[in-house]
């Protein structure tokens, strides 16, 4: 699944969270993107949320058996702009 989301436009990696809740671990893919995720940016990408949407779904219903619990999609930042930030940088 993971090859499947990374092959669309604008996401440059994507990687499996998983939460604890009642006991339960749920997972969660997190996808990564090189654009605004903000609605009101002027980078915003409506339709690529849709196509990362979209190729999970069509993933899931065709090609495994797995469940995924939740999608979340963050902007890569630069984790040297973070104020505060003392800990080894990410590349």
């Amino acid at each position: 699944m993971r090859d499947a989301v990374e092959k669309v436009e604008g996401v440059t990696r994507s990687w499996f969270e998983w939460n604890l809740s009642k006991d339960v671990f749920t997972n969660m893919l997190v996808v990564e993107v090189d654009w605004d995720t903000d609605p009101n940016g002027g980078g915003h990408r409506p339709f690529a949320l849709d196509s990362i949407k979209e190729t999970v779904a069509e993933f899931l219903d065709t090609k495994t058996t797995m469940s995924v619990h939740a999608l979340k999609v963050v902007p890569k930042t630069n984790i040297k702009s973070r104020v505060g930030w003392t800990g080894p940088v990410a590349e």
